[in-house]
């Protein structure tokens, strides 16, 4: 427990503090506190006052410290509009919930950033956190784009959804109406189309700065000056056709973006009124005022896949063809994955109509019934990720390898999540058969959701699909030899008659096997896999075993969770038949 008292001596011992008050007043910014106390940091013999606040939930907030006179300091990072100080990111720093320590640990922080911003170089520090300063400064608008070609200027479209201009109207009243309103932009009609955007287009310009020093946001306690933009324009990378630069005299919209030399990228835009851009110097740009300009900063959101898919994966796979075959329980989650891991080039293979007794276990939902899977699942990403190159076949697999509108040695890797046996047999004998070097990775899950399966087959390595299965001594049936299903058992069900049987299992072991997936195509991407291995995930058995089924000899004796078999010590080194043919 602490008290006022506890707050005075913690910091009376701390060599950083002093002059201890207590503040006439506990609404402190737009906050009122449990505890607000006055009190100086040195930071190098310099005294800078502050309010140093505790509230209520002090081990979720932390402790909260005030700058007291903000407009006394030099413009620095790490302090809020407000004069509060951002002493941590609470998503990846550990601190210390004791009251007595946190509070040390805080007061310590702030001393570390005023120190900082009164005495070292901070610009990198102004550039981590440009988007947090620009949002400060006044008349603020909004502003989404996606950019295609980044890394040079050119004519961009943005569209405005805002009322006409009525007659009468001031133009503070005019503006006072699209504040809130969002501004879209790209170089990419499709853009415009997956937001349902109808407005008029209007050119803008996009200008790239590859900055050979930081660029740090304006001090937004000034007015916004236009020298600020004026000396971005001056180092953009030039337009390079006349054509583009007649476009961009007319207009009122900029967009920056900005490679610092950190690799940051930073990305603002302005607005402006009664002003014109004027060509400098061939293709560079300034903003020229007449009488009553106005400007408006932008916040930028970024909806370009560069920028989203860094919150995922660094290593994109936006060059490989990728054909994936089956769009059902399991390959409908896998496609999701295969796109949110930044691949683009995707076509997709599946016969079967989407039916109302599927949704339970698939992506898609009763929007989407009655639909080919193949061209249901290709419309469904194409309304919600950008630059996608999808390509449904609603036809069996066999039949588009014949036709010839399938050639398998067109694709990078080929992801197989029908979830038959006698399917993926036939396909991996083709591929044998034709000599075709690309990666296979076979998915599919066991009854009752008792496990799931994962098989990674190139061509180049020993083992393939048919080698896990063999013939029973006694009937010489054929048999799956790495089942968990003991043979000889009927595992499916059937509710519409014939065509309509299937093999239960519930939507999570499909969840398993696409994770498991995405790391062995993950890894064939890379380059990482040298030799063919099957990865079998074993579940707890409970609801197999109550529909009175019973269980193999390689589920009773598989004592890990998962397990990782390749296939070149499965089949002893000497593969099967189809391997050696």
């Amino acid at each position: 427990m602490f008290n006022g008292n506890v707050i005075r001596d913690t910091l009376l011992d701390l060599q950083t503090v002093s002059n201890i008050t207590i503040h006439a007043d506990k609404h402190v910014g737009r906050r009122t506190y449990q505890y607000a106390f006055n009190c100086d940091l040195l930071i190098r013999g310099a005294a800078i006052p502050v309010i140093l606040c505790v509230p209520d939930d002090w081990d979720r907030e932390l402790i909260h410290i005030y700058i007291k006179n903000p407009k006394n300091v030099p413009f620095m990072p790490h302090i809020e509009k407000d004069g509060k100080l951002c002493l941590f990111d609470l998503e990846g720093v550990l601190v210390d919930l004791n009251f007595q320590g946190l509070l040390s640990q805080c007061v310590e922080r702030a001393v570390e950033i005023l120190e900082a911003g009164l005495y070292e170089d901070t610009d990198e520090e102004f550039v981590r956190e440009f988007s947090s300063y620009w949002s400060y400064l006044p008349n603020l608008l909004n502003m989404k784009v996606s950019f295609s070609k980044l890394q040079r200027s050119q004519i961009m479209k943005y569209i405005w959804e805002i009322p006409c201009r009525r007659k009468k109207q001031s133009y503070a009243q005019y503006v006072s109406q699209y504040k809130n309103t969002c501004i879209y932009a790209s170089n990419e009609t499709d853009y415009f189309r997956l937001k349902n955007l109808k407005g008029q287009q209007q050119n803008g310009l996009y200008c790239y700065i590859n900055a050979s020093k930081f660029i740090v946001p304006p001090d937004f306690r000034k007015p916004l000056s236009i020298d600020y933009f004026n000396k971005l324009l001056s180092v953009m990378e030039p337009l390079n056709k006349s054509v583009e630069i007649n476009k961009a005299i007319n207009s009122q919209l900029v967009v920056f973006n900005i490679n610092q030399p950190n690799g940051a990228e930073t990305c603002i835009a302005i607005y402006f009124k009664n002003g014109k851009l004027k060509n400098t110097i061939d293709g560079r740009f300034k903003i020229c005022e007449s009488k009553k300009f106005f400007l408006s900063p932008i916040y930028v959101e970024r909806e370009d896949k560069p920028f989203l898919i860094k919150r995922t994966n660094e290593n994109l796979y936006n060059n490989r063809r990728i054909l994936l075959i089956g769009c059902g329980s399991i390959g409908s989650y896998m496609c999701n994955e295969l796109i949110k891991s930044g691949l683009e080039e995707i076509t997709v293979v599946d016969m079967d109509i989407l039916k109302a007794e599927n949704i339970y276990r698939h992506l898609l939902g009763m929007e989407y019934v009655g639909q080919y899977k193949a061209e249901a699942i290709c419309q469904y990403f194409g309304k919600n990720i950008p630059n996608l190159n999808m390509k449904p076949v609603a036809e069996d697999i066999r039949e588009a390898v014949e036709e010839g509108s399938i050639d398998f040695s067109e694709f990078d890797l080929i992801v197989s999540a029908i979830g038959n046996h006698n399917v993926n047999r036939w396909i991996n004998t083709e591929i044998k058969k034709r000599e075709i070097d690309t990666t296979v990775v076979y998915e599919w899950n066991e009854p009752l959701d008792i496990g799931c399966h994962v098989a990674v087959i190139s061509s180049r390595n020993i083992g393939c699909y048919e080698c896990f299965f063999k013939r029973s001594e006694y009937t010489g049936d054929l048999y799956d030899a790495v089942a968990y299903t003991e043979p000889g058992q009927n595992v499916t069900r059937n509710v519409s008659g014939c065509g309509g049987s299937y093999i239960p299992y519930g939507s999570t072991v499909s969840l398993k096997t696409v994770a498991i997936g995405m790391d062995c195509i993950g890894r064939v991407l890379d380059g990482r896999c040298e030799d063919n291995y099957l990865i079998s995930a074993k579940g707890d058995g409970y609801y197999f075993s109550k529909a009175g089924l019973r269980t193999s000899v390689v589920y009773m004796k598989q004592e890990k969770e998962i397990t990782v078999e390749r296939l070149s010590v499965l089949t002893g080194g000497r593969g099967c038949d189809v391997c050696r043919r």
